[in-house]
C-alpha cells in the first residue's frame, strides 16, 4: 500500500490500496502546526485506544487506515480511496480529535450524518448535522453551537455550504480539518 507524493505539490498525497472502488475521502489539515502542541486531552486518549484496539485485532501494522492516519499527521493534505465499509471514518476522525478545533464532514448522504452524530454523541464526542430538511432556526442554532459550543465535528450537506447563511457562520468557527466523505 504505498503512498504516492503527486507531481509539483509538497503537501498532497494520495493513499490508495488494491481494494479502492470510488469512495473518496479528502482531508485538509489548516491547523496542522497546533496539532503538535495540543496538550493530551481525552482526545489524545481516544487516539491512544483507537491505536491498541486496531493493533490487538491485527490491523494497524500495515493498514491503510494507519497511513492515511499518519499523512494527517505529517500535514500532508491527504486522499484516500477505500472500499465502502472499509473504516475511512476512523481516518478522519482520529485525527481530528487529536487537534484543537472543529472538522468540517461534508457529504451528500444525510443518512450517513445522521449515524456518524449518532455514533459521536454516544461515544461523548460534541457532534451536529447540517442538511436539507431542517428549519432555519434549527439551522442557525446548529451553526451557532460550532461556533460557541466547542464541537468537534459538523457534518453538512453541499448544498448547505453555498447558503448565506453557512457562509457567514463559518467565518467564526475554527475550522482546523475539512473532510469530504462518500464524494460522488
Amino acid at each position: 500500500m504505498p503512498l504516492i507524493n503527486i507531481k509539483g505539490t509538497n503537501t498532497a498525497m494520495v493513499v490508495r490500496d488494491e481494494l479502492s472502488i470510488g469512495v473518496i475521502i479528502s482531508v485538509v489539515p489548516t491547523a496542522h502546526e497546533r496539532f503538535r502542541e495540543y496538550p493530551r486531552s481525552r482526545y489524545c486518549e481516544i487516539f491512544s485506544v483507537t491505536i491498541m484496539a486496531l493493533s490487538i485485532i491485527g490491523r494497524w501494522k500495515n493498514s491503510i487506515q494507519k497511513e492515511i492516519i499518519e499523512s494527517i499527521d505529517n500535514g500532508h493534505d491527504t486522499l484516500g480511496l477505500m472500499p465502502t465499509g472499509g473504516g475511512k471514518s476512523i481516518t478522519f476522525q482520529v485525527p481530528a480529535l487529536a487537534q484543537p478545533g472543529l472538522c468540517l464532514v461534508i457529504t451528500p448522504l444525510i443518512a450517513l450524518m445522521k449515524d456518524q452524530v449518532r455514533n459521536l454523541r454516544d461515544r461523548g464526542i460534541k457532534a451536529l448535522a447540517v442538511y436539507s430538511g431542517m428549519t432555519r432556526e434549527e439551522i442557525i442554532v446548529a451553526l451557532e453551537n460550532c461556533i460557541f459550543g466547542d464541537y468537534k465535528f459538523l457534518y453538512i450537506s453541499p448544498e448547505r455550504l453555498d447558503t448565506e447563511i453557512f457562509r457567514s457562520k463559518l467565518r467564526n468557527m475554527k475550522v482546523s480539518m475539512i473532510t469530504v466523505d462518500e464524494s460522488h
